[in-house]
C-alpha cells in the first residue's frame, strides 16, 4: 500500500500505511452500501500477527483478512506458488475449502513449512487471529475551562 501525496502535493512522509489509516479506509469504504466485502490477502511473512491489529483498527465485518502463519514465498510466479494460487482462487470465486485444495498443490504448503494461509472457517484462524483480538474502547474526553472553552493539556499556556 502506498499513501497518497500530502495536501501540499509533496511526497508522502512515509511509504508505510498505519493500521489507523488502513482501518479508517475500510470504515469509509463500508459506509457505501454498494461496496461488498474487501478481501485483503496479506502476503507478509507471519502476517497473522499483523492481521490482529488490522482487524482491530478496521472494526468492520466487510474486511476479510487472509493471513499467513509462517514464512511466505512472495516473489515467485507459477502454478505452484501460494500467492498465485490464492489470487486465482479469489478471481474464480472459490470458497475456503476450494482455496485450501488449490493450495495443496503448493509444495511448501503440502509439507507445512511455508505459505500456511489461514481462513476464517478454520480453527487456525480462530487460534492465531480472532482469539488475540482486543477491540479498543473508543472514547473522547474534552476538558473545558471555567468559561466553557475547550482546554488542552498539550497546548496549555505555561
Amino acid at each position: 500500500l502506498f499513501p497518497p501525496s500530502s495536501s501540499t502535493g509533496s511526497e508522502p512522509e512515509s511509504v508505510l500505511v498505519s493500521n489507523n489509516d488502513f482501518g479508517r479506509w475500510i470504515q469509509e469504504r463500508a459506509e457505501n452500501p454498494e461496496n461488498g466485502q474487501f478481501i485483503y490477502l496479506n502476503t507478509s511473512c507471519h502476517s497473522s500477527y499483523k492481521a490482529i491489529r488490522e482487524i482491530q483498527a478496521a472494526q468492520s465485518p466487510l474486511l476479510l483478512d487472509i493471513a499467513c502463519t509462517t514464512g511466505a514465498n512472495t516473489f515467485a510466479n507459477g502454478p505452484k506458488n501460494a500467492i498465485c494460487s490464492l489470487l486465482n482462487s479469489i478471481r474464480t470465486k472459490k470458497n475456503f475449502k476450494e482455496m485450501r485444495e488449490a493450495l495443496s498443490e503448493v509444495d511448501d504448503y503440502k509439507t507445512n513449512t511455508h505459505d500456511i494461509y489461514v481462513f476464517p472457517d478454520e480453527i487456525g484462524y480462530q487460534r492465531h487471529i480472532l482469539d488475540e483480538i482486543k477491540i479498543p474502547i473508543k472514547n473522547e474526553v474534552q476538558i473545558e475551562d471555567s468559561t466553557g472553552h475547550a482546554y488542552s493539556l498539550e497546548n496549555a499556556a505555561r
